[in-house]
């Protein structure tokens, strides 16, 4: 794993680079509960797909915010639709990479969505990229090592205000389709929107990318949408009985599982170096050590230990970097059917 997330980040940090990484430590940016950018105003201004405001940012690959990726990043809060069918206001970032796009055309738009982030807005995808706590890095390096620029959203309610609407189809295929359309007005990125766009997203990200498709003749007409890549929905879709001539691969066991409440969650209990215990997919009991926080200022002391407050599945692990008190770091779930 360590592998994949560190060749492509090399290679788009040294052998593409029209400037260098710039090498110094920074302070985490404010989180977004702190941050008016991710307030909308109201009312909301323009039509589905309308870019509301945009900032220039810097993009960490690493938790330790040292060397700042040479990548042009912008953070934007875009104008979009609900599940039914209220306007609402979604953020999420642009990215696009310093190299010019030698393919014919124009530069392509891969409209990406993230995987399962977690339901506060500190997890929203937008943050987790310029803290360097983003999982999901080397799929964004890839692309951009082709030329492609990308487009990803935070989805509805996370970031911005209101419920993150996890798992509706709709809300994130709206959302995905419309940071697509954002994409192409953002200030100073030069992207056109006549460019091709593709569509990927995995886990959570599949089940957006693939309402994406379904939505785009009909929501987005006018945006080019070439291609759809959708991961990680097949065995839940068979598992429900919707697909029943694809049967999935005897070695793999799905399970469908519950989100409960925030006692399933485990936070760092103080600031320090996050040192995680517990692997993906573990099941854990209820006190079982979750992570070791190791204090940066005093490193003499012992680590102090995070715990969790339930049993369950871990189906959520932050990355080994800085944290704060407070900072979401594992998430636990249950079994559906008992």
């Amino acid at each position: 794993m360590l592998r994949r997330v560190l060749v492509p980040l090399l290679a788009l940090c040294t052998a593409l680079l029209a400037v260098p990484a710039v090498a110094q430590a920074d302070s985490r940016p404010p989180a977004p509960s702190q941050d008016p950018f991710y307030t909308p105003p109201s009312p909301l201004p323009g039509q589905a797909g309308d870019l509301i405001r945009q900032r220039q940012v810097d993009w960490y690959p690493e938790p330790f915010r040292v060397f700042q990726a040479p990548v042009h990043t912008w953070l934007v809060l875009y104008r979009s639709t609900s599940a039914t069918g209220a306007p609402n206001a979604v953020s999420g970032m642009v990215l696009e990479p310093p190299i010019p796009w030698t393919g014919p055309g124009q530069r392509p738009i891969l409209a990406y969505a993230m995987g399962t982030q977690g339901l506060g807005d500190d997890c929203a995808p937008s943050y987790h990229l310029r803290t360097g706590t983003e999982v999901e890095i080397a799929f964004l390096a890839q692309a951009m090592l082709k030329g492609y620029a990308v487009a990803l959203t935070d989805y509805e309610g996370l970031g911005t205000p209101g419920t993150h609407t996890y798992a509706v189809a709709q809300s994130e295929g709206h959302a995905l389709l419309d940071v697509a359309r954002a994409a192409s007005k953002v200030d100073g990125a030069g992207l056109s929107p006549s460019a091709p766009v593709g569509v990927f997203g995995y886990s959570q990200g599949g089940q957006a990318a693939a309402a994406a498709g379904e939505l785009a003749p009909t929501y987005a007409p006018e945006l080019p949408v070439v291609g759809i890549a959708e991961g990680g929905v097949r065995r839940v879709l068979h598992a429900l009985g919707v697909l029943t001539r694809e049967p999935p691969r005897a070695e793999h066991t799905t399970r469908l599982m519950q989100l409960s409440g925030q006692d399933y969650y485990c936070y760092a209990p103080e600031p320090g170096l996050f040192e995680p215990l517990v692997e993906l997919g573990a099941e854990v009991e209820t006190g079982a050590a979750a992570g070791a926080i190791h204090p940066h200022d005093t490193p003499w002391r012992e680590p102090a230990i995070a715990r969790f407050a339930r049993a369950g599945a871990v189906i959520c692990k932050r990355v080994p970097g800085r944290v704060e008190r407070g900072d979401c770091l594992y998430h636990l779930a249950t079994e559906l059917l008992r």
